[in-house]
């Protein structure tokens, strides 16, 4: 492989590379904080859905497991509880307008108590061309 041939490749997959991860940020983040309440009481989910880099609530902002709704938030504040079972779950964040962000898989054990604050972006897709 020639010099040439080896810098436009490492040039090409930095951009792919990079392409890729700014992709991922522009859906939003989310921050979790779990702390234990106490044994033998159901584990708590609470949190806030937020519009991305403010603490402003998003548009109409719901939480679900899977496909299951577990909480509409309070449209004046983005803030949310449910309880839940221990088990391994999945959360995402969602919002009318906005795109969707899905936390990572987490384990739930009796008397956990979950903060998750999920930061959504915009999605400014036109729906109509």
């Amino acid at each position: 492989m020639s010099k040439h041939t080896l810098v436009v490749s490492l040039t090409l997959l930095a951009v792919i590379h990079s392409g890729c991860a700014s992709k991922r940020l522009t859906k939003g983040s989310y921050q979790i904080n779990k702390t234990q309440t106490g044994f033998n009481k159901p584990g708590v989910v609470y949190g806030a859905v937020y519009e991305y880099g403010t603490k402003l609530p998003a548009t109409v902002p719901r939480v679900y497991i899977a496909r299951e709704l577990q909480a509409k938030a309070d449209p004046r504040s983005g803030e949310y509880t449910f309880t839940i079972k221990p088990g391994r779950y999945r959360f995402t964040g969602r919002a009318m307008s906005y795109y969707p962000v899905k936390t990572s898989k987490i384990k739930v054990h009796i008397g956990d108590s979950l903060r998750i604050d999920f930061y959504l972006r915009l999605d400014e897709t036109p729906l109509i061309d």
